[in-house]
Formats: structure tokens, sequence, C-alpha cells
């Protein structure tokens, strides 16, 4: 963190002054200068000011404090034994990690479920050329995801996500307080191929329900921990239903609310979209039996929930 000073000579005279912050800071973004500016971080000739369209006049001076963003390293996104939840009687559940497609977005892409599960599995000399998705996650969606040894027993499992009796449980962490429990139901339109969106719509679509509950709230960041209960499965359904109930996932760069913020600290942690498929419940075919899956919190997920408790203390 270092402290910044900016004196407003000809250069900078007139310009509004979120403007002026980003021509006189090499690496800062405008967003990141309006933050800044609504967080009260930032002072105007010795008194705080939180009006980013203020136009400077010369020799007004500003200071304020900011860390430089550091460039964030690739991440390598590989599956290993922690990733593996179950797998018996042909069928695999695995924690999938963020970041990581469910299948492939373009002919000749690798990075994703299907190869990275038949190549760890090959270092344990077990071979899975017929290992099939059940079903999917968004990319930067991390948590419980099935898949079959063949395609038979994935379409089995497949039915039981048809007839509604798969029973899933999502974590979101969310921007604003949620209530104790509530729920949305509405007509969600499919994924628009040019922005990649799905959209709210009345009179056309398909119908999309989804039941919330409140499990913890951090009163002074204004974040909720929701668990969300789908009861159908459409593409992006949480994501919309928390957006359309003004509690936008954190790191959702889509339906969020780009105008909030964690703060440098916390933000720092955040590399996507802060949902997790907590848990999965279903029945193994072959035997009947009934088994639940529970897939642990990712990393960042664990340090962001740290920090946040710790902040509440």
């Amino acid at each position: 963190m270092e402290t910044v000073e900016l004196l407003a000579k000809k250069s900078l005279v007139g310009k509004r002054l979120d403007l002026a912050m980003v021509d006189g800071v090499k690496g800062l973004s405008r967003r990141r200068a309006k933050t800044l500016i609504d967080s009260g971080e930032v002072y105007l000739n010795d008194r705080r000011i939180r009006i980013s369209s203020r136009a400077l006049a010369f020799g007004d001076k500003l200071v304020f404090r900011y860390s430089p963003e550091q460039k964030k390293k690739k991440t390598v996104i590989t599956i290993d034994e922690t990733s593996i939840l179950y797998f018996d009687h042909g069928v695999l559940a695995i924690n999938k990690p963020a970041g990581l497609s469910s299948q492939a977005a373009r002919k000749g892409d690798n990075l994703h479920v299907v190869p990275l599960l038949q190549k760890y599995f090959q270092s344990k000399d077990i071979d899975l050329p017929n290992l099939s998705l059940v079903h999917r996650l968004d990319k930067e969606t991390s948590g419980v995801l099935l898949l079959a040894d063949n395609k038979a027993l994935a379409e089995s499992l497949m039915d039981q996500f048809r007839q509604k009796t798969v029973k899933k449980v999502y974590h979101a962490l969310c921007y604003g307080k949620a209530d104790d429990k509530f729920a949305v139901r509405c007509n969600l339109s499919s994924i628009n191929p040019k922005n990649g969106m799905v959209k709210v719509v009345q009179k056309s679509g398909k119908d999309s329900e989804t039941s919330f509950s409140l499990k913890e709230f951090f009163k002074l960041s204004r974040l909720s921990l929701v668990e969300c209960k789908p009861i159908t499965g459409r593409s992006h359904q949480l994501r919309v239903h928390l957006a359309k109930s003004r509690l936008g996932i954190v790191g959702d760069k889509v339906y969020g609310d780009q105008s909030l913020s964690l703060g440098d600290e916390l933000s720092a942690l955040v590399n996507h979209h802060l949902l997790h498929a907590r848990t999965l419940s279903f029945t193994i075919p072959s035997t009947k039996k009934s088994l639940q899956v529970k897939a642990p919190y990712p990393k960042s997920w664990k340090s962001i929930l740290e920090k946040l408790r710790e902040l509440e203390a």
C-alpha cells in the first residue's frame, strides 16, 4: 500500500476526478479509481471527496492510498487423488476445480474434465476409454461433478436428473443480506450465443425454480453465504436467480454487480465466481442404494471465509 499525491497541473485541469487519477497513476483502472472514491479513500485539498465527476481546478491536490494490482500467475489446473470423491460400481464423482470446463468448448480443446481424468487414471494403470459426463457445471463453478465409466450407465444416471430424483445443494457467497429463506421461480431463456447470457423472460423460455436459505451473514462485509437447492436444472439458473434477488455472486463477471468490491485484501483471493456444488445425492443403478457425495470447499473459499470470520470476531 502506498500513498499517492497528485497535483493538478495543466494536463489534469478540467478533468473528472476519476479520470485524473487514471491519468496520474500507471495501471490504475477507472473502475478501481471509482471504487476508491466511493469508499471515501480519496482526499481533495485535504477533504474527503466521494464525487467521481468533480472537475479539477489548477493547483488542486489529490491524496489517496493505493496498492498496485499484481499480475496473477496463470493457474495450472490438474486433477489428482484429492479430486476423487467417489469411484465404485462404474460411478465416478469428482470435486471439479474452478476454471476447468466440464466439456470441450471447441474441437481440439483438451483442457476439460474427461481427458484430464483419463490421464490421471492411466497413471494408476486404469483405462477408462468410455468415460462420460452425466451432467455439467459452469467452468468457474467448483464442486461435485458426476461421471460414469460407460455410456449406458451415464444414460441411467441422466434419467435420475430428468426425473428430478437427484438432490443438488450449492453454496454461494453473495453481496448483500439474504432473507433466512426465500425462493425464486421464473422463466429463463436459453443461452444467447452472442453474449453467453441467460435472461429472465415472461412469455417464453423454460420454467426454473430454486429454494434458498441463509447459512451465514457477514455483517461488516455485507456478504451472505447462501445455500441453494435447485428444483430445475436450467443453464446459469442459480446465478440468474441470485442476481434477480439482488444477491449477485461474488466474482461473477456476467451477472454480478460490477460496482461492488470486496476491498483489496479479499479481492486478491477471488479469481472465479464463488459458487460451489456442495453435495449431490443420487441412487447407484447397480445396487439401488442411495449415496450422498460432499465436496470440500476449494482453498480460495476457505481463505475468504476464514478472513471474513476474523473480521466479524
